[in-house]
């Protein structure tokens, strides 16, 4: 009997292994999936906190072009207070962006060296090319019905991971335990078909080249790459053309601040009054 039910116990713990084993497997699962979802970097700075949910996600790098050959980084968009200045054609990433009452755009800065903080007029900066310009210039050459993955002959092979097709910015990767999946495709000028990835490995909205996705930027375009963006005439008479002077709107912080003080100074001349009436009503009994 006793073997029996001995036999008995080690099923019994042979299925809560097995159970065991599964749930762990799941809960594997789920943080691998957590960890490969995007990880938004928040600013350290006050104003933000105070107004996250007015913010939209911006995630782009511009270019300084403000008047007198700086841009002026104030305390936030409601405060005149300068904070710091940043010399024309500084490259800089922006996070997020808030727009104030009066409708203009301000852009939070982040000092990579000092870690300060503050705001800028989005007027003032001039956008990097990139994947999404990229894409609003070609939206139309884009077939965005296309989707699949790639050959997996590319596993344990070097795959390059565009900004966009004609780019110079890229990063080589290993093509390790899946193949990248793709949603859209797009034919470049030499006839040769690109395709976006949304994500893989950490890397988001990259474009590999299909018909040579292990070829380099020499490869793809002895010749140099091909032209991308707004024509330079435009973009010159752009800069020519004196921007308007923004400065933060504070005019509501000060009279909230005024209200404030006289507020104070008014509970403490009464707090002054009653101290005296106190004073003289006790002398009295």
């Amino acid at each position: 009997m006793k073997g029996k039910q001995n036999k008995r116990w080690i099923k019994q713990l042979d299925k809560v292994g097995i159970f065991g084993v599964s749930i762990l497997i799941l809960c594997i699962s789920v943080c691998v999936q957590k960890v490969q979802a995007d990880v938004i970097w928040e600013p350290m700075d006050s104003f933000y906190e105070s107004h996250r949910d007015e913010c939209e996600y911006i995630n782009r790098s511009f270019t300084a072009n403000g008047p007198d050959g700086k841009v002026i980084v104030y305390e936030s968009p409601v405060s005149s207070r300068i904070v710091a200045r940043v010399k024309n054609d500084t490259v800089m990433f922006v996070s997020f962006s808030y727009k104030d009452k009066d409708g203009t755009e301000w852009a939070v800065y982040e000092d990579g060296d000092t870690n300060d903080t503050g705001w800028m007029p989005m007027d003032y900066l001039t956008v990097v090319y990139d994947t999404i310009s990229f894409e609003e210039e070609y939206s139309e050459k884009i077939d965005h019905a296309i989707s699949g993955e790639l050959d997996p002959a590319i596993l344990d092979q070097t795959v390059y991971f565009w900004d966009y097709p004609g780019s110079t910015g890229c990063c080589e990767v290993t093509v390790a335990e899946y193949v990248p999946e793709y949603s859209s495709s797009f034919t470049d000028e030499e006839g040769r078909q690109w395709v976006q990835i949304d994500y893989y490995m950490g890397i988001k909205k990259a474009w590999i080249c299909l018909d040579a996705p292990d070829a380099d930027f020499a490869v793809l375009y002895p010749q140099g790459a091909p032209k991308r963006g707004e024509d330079p005439e435009e973009m010159q008479i752009e800069k020519t053309d004196p921007p308007k002077v923004i400065v933060p709107d504070d005019s509501g912080v000060k009279a909230t601040l005024i209200l404030v003080s006289a507020i104070v100074g008014l509970v403490v001349i009464m707090t002054a009054i009653l101290l005296i009436v106190l004073k003289k009503n006790k002398k009295k009994s």
